[in-house]
Parts: structure tokens; C-alpha cells; sequence
């Protein structure tokens, strides 16, 4: 119901006539009809639009969380990559000071000379040096994981985990199940050549971690070897010394590799969409 406009009534006016009342008793007629008209629609497509931006406002969110859940995984992978290194310079350590004890009996029995002591005396102090820099990488990792996070949740002294021994299998080489995420973005050249890299380094950081597990069996004998050898007299220091740098170096190698693949695999998942799909996604 519509209430026409509402005036005083001068019926002694001379321009009265009650048989024909004047067009302002009508405009909000003719006014509501034209809106009606000029809304034909626009709520059907207000409601798609709000649809269509609340899909791709969830998808977006879906983006940023997939991308943050592979920023923590990295985070957590360097941390475990930086106590790996802890432990390979804390085995060197150990093992230059074996070689020390070594060359000052030696050296006290007559079979050595001082230079012997004072070259593995120099090796020892650069081991120990590298260990004090290895344990500040584990707290500049900590930090950064946690910045990750957004809280303290890791303390300082790093985490309680143990590498794993076998290498995870790799996934197919098929493309990536991307179910859930957008098909236009999955469509695109980026997106595709970004899967494909994240595969490749997956693959090369899983060989090179396989190619550095015997690596570090060999290095680990031929000091072992070379260790005997410098007892009996049959081996000098600087060989000794080449022997344990050689293992340090393969040791650090292959832990450098199996983190890199580790987070090669997150980076294949975080590539697809499939680390934090967006919602109703299965």
C-alpha cells in the first residue's frame, strides 16, 4: 500500500476541481514503479557476486595458509638440519682429539715429531670454532621458526627428533593431485612450471642423499684405516688430517641433502595446494 502526498485542501481555491486532482497526488506512484523497474534483477546478481568473492576469499586464504604451513615445515627441517650439524662438528671434535692423544704418545715415545701434535693442536681449534658456529645456527633457526609460527614455541636449545635413516620414496611422477584447488589457477604455466621445479629439486636432493650415504661409509673406513696406520707409523698427520676432513665434509654433505629433500616434498605439496586446501576441499 502506498500513501499518496499528503497537503491541505483549499476547495475555494479557483484551480480546484475534486474530478481532477493535480499529478503531485501521483509521483511517488510513478517514482516507485521506475525503481522497481531499474532493480529488475540486481539482488540475483548482488547475491552471485557475493558468492563469487566469498569463494575467492576463501581460496585466497587457502593460498596463504598453504604457503605458511610449508614456511613452518621448512622452518622445522632447517632446525633439525642445524643440530645435524651440531653433531657432525661435535664427531669431529671428538675424533681430532683421539688423533691428538694419539700423536702425543707417540710424540712422547720418540715416534712423532712436535709438528704432529701442534698440526692436529691448529685442526682441533678450527673443529672446535666450527661447533660454536653450528650451535649459534641451531638459535638463529629456532628464531626463525618461531617467527614462523608467530609464538615462542620452540625453546632455544632446538628440538628432540632423529633424522630418519631411509629415504622417503619420492610421489609419481603423474602431476600432483590438486583436488580442491582452483582450476583456473592449476591451469596456469606458473603454477605448473612451479610443481615441476619442486619435483626436480625433490628428485636431485634424493639422490644426492643416497649418493651421501655411501659416501660417508667409505670416509668412515679410510679414517678408520688411516687412524691404524698412524699408530703403527705407517701413515703421516697431514694424511690423518685430509682423512678426517673428508668424513666432516661428507657427514655435512648428506645432512645437507636429506633436509633438502625433506623440504623439497613440502615444497611439491605446498606447490599443488594440497598443504592447506580451501575449504570443503577434500
Amino acid at each position: 500500500m502506498m500513501a499518496l502526498n499528503q497537503r491541505s485542501l483549499n476547495m475555494q481555491d479557483p484551480a480546484f476541481d475534486p474530478n481532477r486532482p493535480d499529478d503531485t497526488g501521483n509521483a511517488r506512484l510513478g517514482l516507485g514503479a521506475k525503481m522497481r523497474l531499474l532493480d529488475f534483477g540486481r539482488r540475483a546478481n548482488d547475491r552471485r557476486a557475493a558468492v563469487s568473492a566469498a569463494g575467492a576469499q576463501s581460496e585466497m586464504f587457502a593460498a596463504v595458509r598453504n604457503d605458511l604451513v610449508h614456511e613452518v615445515t621448512r622452518g622445522f627441517y632447517t632446525v633439525l638440519q642445524a643440530q645435524s650439524f651440531v653433531a657432525v662438528q661435535q664427531e669431529q671434535v671428538r675424533s681430532l682429539e683421539e688423533s691428538l692423544r694419539v700423536a702425543r704418545a707417540r710424540m712422547d715415545r720418540g715416534a712423532a715429531v712436535k709438528s704432529d701434535v701442534l698440526s692436529l693442536e691448529v685442526r682441533l681449534a678450527q673443529a672446535q670454532e666450527d661447533l660454536i658456529r653450528a650451535r649459534n645456527g641451531v638459535g638463529l633457526a629456532v628464531a626463525a621458526l618461531n617467527t614462523a609460527i608467530g609464538r615462542d614455541l620452540v625453546p632455544e636449545t632446538g628440538l628432540d627428533a632423529v633424522p630418519p635413516e631411509q629415504v622417503p620414496d619420492l610421489p609419481a611422477d603423474a602431476a600432483p593431485d590438486a583436488s580442491g584447488w582452483h582450476p583456473a589457477v592449476r591451469a596456469r604455466d606458473g603454477v605448473k612450471l612451479d610443481q615441476r621445479q619442486a619435483r626436480l629439486q625433490a628428485r636431485e636432493a634424493r639422490e644426492r642423499w643416497t649418493l651421501m650415504a655411501k659416501s660417508v661409509e667409505s670416509a668412515d673406513e679410510a679414517l678408520r684405516m688411516t687412524k691404524a696406520r698412524y699408530e703403527q707409523g705407517a701413515a703421516d698427520v697431514p694424511e690423518l688430517l685430509n682423512a678426517e676432513l673428508g668424513l666432516a665434509a661428507v657427514r655435512s654433505r648428506r645432512v645437507a641433502a636429506v633436509y633438502d629433500y625433506l623440504t623439497a616434498l613440502s615444497n611439491i605439496g605446498r606447490a599443488a595446494g594440497e598443504l592447506a586446501p580451501a575449504d570443503g576441499a577434500k
